[in-house]
C-alpha cells in the first residue's frame, strides 16, 4: 500500500518543479508566473525573475538607450548631444 501512495508524492513533486523556476540573478525558487514570456523561445520563461528583471533594467538604463541609438541610427550618445 506504500508504493502508490510514494508514486502520487513523486508526480505531484514532479508538478511543482515543472511550476517553479530559479531566478538566475537573486538564486531563488520561483513560481513561474513570476517570470516573463520569452515569444521568440517557444514560449520560455525568462532566467530572471520580473523583479529582479526591472532593478537591471533601472540600472542600466542608459546602455539600453545607448545601444538603441548605436544599432539603429548608428550614432553615439555624445555625437546625438554634439547636434
Amino acid at each position: 500500500m506504500g508504493t502508490p501512495l510514494s508514486k502520487k508524492l513523486q508526480k505531484l513533486q514532479k508538478l511543482e518543479t515543472k511550476r517553479t523556476k530559479i531566478c538566475t540573478k537573486c538564486n531563488i525558487i520561483k513560481p513561474l508566473h513570476e517570470f516573463a514570456v520569452q515569444l521568440n523561445r517557444r514560449k520560455m520563461a525568462t532566467s530572471h525573475c520580473i523583479k529582479c528583471k526591472r532593478e537591471y533594467d533601472k540600472e542600466n538604463k542608459e546602455y539600453g538607450r545607448e545601444r538603441k541609438y548605436r544599432n539603429n541610427y548608428n550614432i553615439t550618445l555624445e555625437n546625438m548631444q554634439n547636434y
